[in-house]
């Protein structure tokens, strides 16, 4: 019984030290909402939390983090980075899709956007992506293509 207790509060205590490295490592999205969110990986935590990858991988797996933007999965905080350069810096994927969105939703409905103007506009925030990619994380968003974006 004892060593069923132990269990729990080890796994009680990974849990705690996984949601205070994402606070840490995520206030951004606190403070912006999904723009703030930086790229973070389970390897990455891993490696700073000293523990293997698998056990956070289960450890981030069926938790939620409550905030006052909402209640989100552990795992939402994990996103890989989108144009990193040569430091390994770059933007998450989750931002440059709330970025996307705003874009469209900002945009001429008379002219929208067209996924290379998208493009253009992201590579001008300093977010280097291709037209296709662009393409793909407007489809994962629901939003329609242009012509279709019209009235």
């Amino acid at each position: 019984a004892q060593a069923h207790l132990d269990s729990l509060k080890l796994r009680q205590n990974t849990v705690l030290r996984l949601a205070e490295w994402i606070l840490d490592k995520q206030q951004d999205f606190f403070i912006f909402g999904p723009i703030g969110l930086a790229p973070l990986t389970l390897k990455e935590t891993a490696q700073a939390l000293g523990l293997a990858e698998s056990t956070i991988s289960r450890a981030a797996n069926q938790k939620y983090l409550a905030c006052p933007r909402g209640v989100f999965a552990l795992r939402y905080f994990f996103t890989q980075a989108v144009d990193a350069g040569e430091d390994g810096e770059g933007t998450s994927q989750s931002a440059v899709k709330a970025i996307l969105a705003q874009l469209i939703s900002n945009e001429n409905k008379q002219k929208p956007y067209s996924d290379e103007a998208l493009s253009r506009l992201l590579q001008q925030q300093g977010i280097d992506i291709a037209r296709r990619t662009v393409a793909k994380y407007r489809e994962a968003l629901n939003i329609p293509p242009a012509h279709q974006r019209k009235p």
